[in-house]
């Protein structure tokens, strides 16, 4: 009987710390996030409970079809100590295709606590920069 409660108290105490470890991952990218050095300079996201939500746009991007309240980040998922695999949303508005958007897969990289670049996989075309920097305003 103590060697069973023993056993359990170890595994509940394993269990409590890989947990906290899992949870830690995801915290460093909390919290609100500013687009900086381009076209879509001044869009933020929201990043909490795993998701990134656009909280504000600027001009360009309501042209592009871009709204408050669009998830812009989604599957995040720690591939390293400070890198990202995620669905990043990109919108495009060409003359040809009209409006068109779609989930991208992409990296981010967490520098300095507070800096992201975030690099789209593949490039779909012109109006999608395939380099993303976003510094964290709160």
């Amino acid at each position: 009987m103590k060697k069973s409660f023993v056993f359990y108290g170890f595994a509940l105490l394993l269990w409590g710390i890989l947990s906290a470890a899992c949870k830690v991952q995801q915290e460093p990218l909390e919290g609100t996030w500013e687009r900086v050095g381009d076209n879509f300079a001044g869009f933020r996201v929201l990043y909490k409970g795993g998701k990134g939500e656009l909280i504000k746009i600027n001009e360009r991007g309501a042209g592009f079809g871009y709204a408050v309240g669009d998830v812009k980040w989604s599957e995040v998922r720690a591939t390293g100590a400070q890198t990202y695999h995620f669905k990043d949303l990109r919108k495009s508005n060409l003359p040809e295709q009209g409006l068109r958007k779609e989930q991208g897969d992409a990296t981010m990289q967490l520098r300095h606590t507070d800096t992201l670049y975030i690099k789209q996989e593949r490039k779909i075309n012109e109006q999608w920069g395939t380099e993303q920097i976003w510094v964290r305003v709160k």
